[in-house]
């Protein structure tokens, strides 16, 4: 009877030290993931900055040259 309650408590341990190291996995698996996820998004935004940028110096250009041809003729 005693093996049989000694059986039962060394697998319930193992379930349970089976669940933490699963649960301490994830936990690590997420942090990299958000890790990964910000270094993707300040990319992008730098690359969306600069888009922006050369955007607006496009469009001042443009406006800048209208201003010069329209006050000239």
């Amino acid at each position: 009877m005693n093996d049989l309650k000694n059986a039962e408590k060394k697998a319930s341990s193992l379930v349970t030290k089976a669940r933490e190291d699963r649960n301490n996995k994830l936990k690590q698996a997420k942090i990299e993931a958000d890790k990964l996820i910000a270094k993707h998004r300040a990319e992008k935004e730098s690359q969306y900055q600069a888009l922006v940028q050369a955007k607006a110096s496009s469009n001042l250009s443009s406006g800048i040259s209208i201003y010069i041809f329209t006050t000239v003729s």
